[in-house]
């Protein structure tokens, strides 16, 4: 649902509400498309089974990804989601600065993912990884990453 851009937003403190109303709108978002609309009232009407078969699915990708990890990187942490399929791995225990960790991922693991270093200081080590997509897909980045690790760890 996220590529529609479809957003709801319950804000009961009206001066709250006025507020976001005036930020949304100097954003360009105060109008949904067409698309979105069709598909939330869709998915609200009609996607029960659709949001179950969803749910289990990025569960499996999320288990996937835990068991991966642990078993495959020992110097870093899986962590554990808060409710999103968006989870973060922390690099920090392989001791990489921040550029040979991007440099890592990008050039020689061949992923692209929000590097934590945008988020602060605290998070530069981490690497965020999007769990919404197809099984093949993250068992292909976690081989890369495991390559390009493997890789590195031999040589240093």
């Amino acid at each position: 649902m996220a590529g529609f851009q479809p957003a709801n937003i319950i804000i009961q403190n009206q001066k709250l509400r006025k507020a976001y109303r005036k930020a949304n709108a100097a954003a360009g978002y105060s109008q949904g498309n067409i698309m979105g609309q069709v598909a939330v009232k869709t998915v609200y009407t009609k996607g029960a089974r659709w949001v179950d078969e969803l749910l289990e699915y990025l569960t499996g990708n999320m288990e996937y990804m835990r068991t991966f990890v642990k078993e495959n990187f020992p110097k870093a942490h899986f962590v554990e989601p808060e409710g999103t399929y968006l989870t973060w791995v922390d690099f920090s225990g392989y001791g990489f600065t921040d550029e040979e960790l991007e440099h890592l991922m990008v050039e020689e693991a061949k992923l692209w993912l929000d590097s934590g270093k945008v988020f602060g200081p605290e998070t530069a080590q981490f690497e965020r990884f999007n769990l919404a997509c197809p099984r093949t897909t993250v068992v292909k980045a976690m081989e890369q990453l495991k390559a390009a690790l493997d890789v590195h760890v031999r040589w240093n």
